[in-house]
């Protein structure tokens, strides 16, 4: 029955899932849900788990947790893929044919496109049922939407800074400290950028992606995005917090000229350009610690982001959701809870932190683990954390980041549009095409 009202549904959440940037169960329609009693071991019971090919500590550390957890439920055989290409495609194909994974691992800035195509379930009286609270854990692992949990990520990445020692002691820089201000790092990069003539051969800073560099400092100076982080009225950017950030960008690309307009440095990005020193400092997320060591000749350390009034700086975190295809979703959250968002879990992928740190955890006591030593730099992101907060999740959120903002905001950068103008035009942008198409 309904034949084609099911047909349109499935186009909507293909046409869905092809928008996402990153984005799982038993078949059988006539089969009950389990009740999350792993029974004999007779009643095998299959899960799929699927997620996008991470870093190999992470994959190390999720398979023996899986297999630490089988080991425990002999009749629980779970099936844990690690797509290195095409994971959306993928989860676009399973979803067609009802065959999606159980449990599959989201971006939590994407968990509203998911609710709204009742694709995943919310977690949240399931955390209240075991007794797991939300002042345990750090805000930004939960992936929320309408005042609902979705999402449980076992590490953070919070926004931090990134800097090459080299060219500071070159240059005779004071290494940055707790309390430098964003008055302070566009000094040091004046004298941290090198000219050879008229050519700059070395930059002091260097941002790609201005809108994250432009939420930093608007909510450190007590400005915000919007009157709602989930279902927004409103935008609020265009403030004087907001003018003022724009104008650090604009400063930092042509009134002081010590970072590169987007699309300079030989075609490097702003990563690339930090790991292969040609620019001194950069923003970026607590993820590119394997990545920067494993250059032998870059001596580098991270500090707190720069604060305006105060520190405020944003956080990512990807984690697990469950679908709602599966048809032994109580054994799904089990796994989540146990396995592969416990505490024991979220240590392991912070490498107790150490060098394979891949996050910091997301569960609060995690720190006072007598095995957590952390190195100088994991030191200072777990300080980062007492600033970090979640982006902003609502319905195009990516669209409003990358389409709208970051575009919008390289445009009056480069084209030094006031700022006012340019914030309302944004303003404008934003009300039309993001919150007024949102759902009610």
């Amino acid at each position: 029955m309904h034949v084609k009202g099911k047909t349109i549904g499935m186009l909507l959440i293909a046409m869905m899932l092809v928008s996402l940037v990153l984005s799982g169960c038993s078949k059988g329609s006539n089969e009950e849900e389990s009740s999350g009693n792993t029974g004999s071991k007779s009643d095998k019971v299959n899960i799929k788990i699927m997620a996008w090919t991470p870093a190999q500590n992470e994959i190390d550390v999720n398979n023996k947790a899986i297999q630490d957890y089988m080991d425990a439920n002999p009749n629980v055989n779970i099936t844990l893929e690690f797509l290195p290409t095409g994971y959306n495609e993928r989860l676009l194909a399973q979803y067609a044919s009802g065959d999606a994974p159980d449990i599959f691992f989201v971006a939590n800035p994407d968990i509203p496109s998911y609710v709204e195509k009742d694709m995943i379930v919310p977690i949240g009286d399931r955390m209240e049922k075991d007794g797991i609270t939300a002042d345990q854990l750090y805000e930004a692992s939960l992936g929320m939407y309408k005042d609902n949990i979705y999402n449980w990520a076992p590490i953070i990445q919070p926004q931090i800074m990134y800097y090459n020692k080299t060219m500071f002691d070159d240059a005779g820089v004071a290494y940055p400290t707790d309390d430098w201000t964003w008055g302070d790092l566009a000094a040091s990069a004046g004298k941290l950028t090198k000219k050879d003539g008229n050519k700059i051969t070395q930059y002091g800073f260097q941002a790609d992606e201005y809108v994250r560099v432009f939420l930093s400092h608007l909510w450190s100076n007590g400005g915000e995005t919007f009157d709602d982080p989930t279902q927004p009225t409103k935008a609020l950017f265009d403030s004087e917090q907001g003018e003022n950030a724009v104008q650090f960008l604009k400063d930092m690309v042509s009134t002081f000229n010590v970072s590169p307009p987007p699309g300079l440095q030989g075609g490097l990005g702003y990563r690339e350009a930090f790991a292969n020193q040609k620019s001194a400092i950069i923003l970026d997320g607590a993820w590119n610690f394997s990545t920067f060591s494993a250059k032998p000749d870059l001596a580098y350390n991270v500090a707190l982001v720069p604060a305006g009034d105060t520190h405020s700086v944003w956080s990512n975190a990807c984690g697990w959701v469950i679908s709602s295809q599966s048809k032994n979703k109580d054994i799904a959250w089990d796994i989540i809870k146990t396995a592969l968002s416990g505490q024991s879990t979220s240590l392991e992928l912070a490498d107790y932190g150490g060098s394979d740190f891949s996050g910091f955890p997301a569960w609060k006591a995690a720190t006072g683990d007598a095995n957590w030593k952390p190195s100088e730099m994991i030191a200072t992101v777990q300080r980062q954390m007492e600033y970090a907060r979640s982006f902003d999740a609502f319905l195009d959120q990516g669209k409003w980041s990358w389409d709208i903002m970051n575009s919008g905001l390289q445009e009056i950068v480069m084209t030094d549009k006031d700022n006012k103008a340019g914030l309302s035009d944004l303003v404008k942008i934003t009300q039309s095409d993001i919150i007024d198409k949102l759902p009610k």
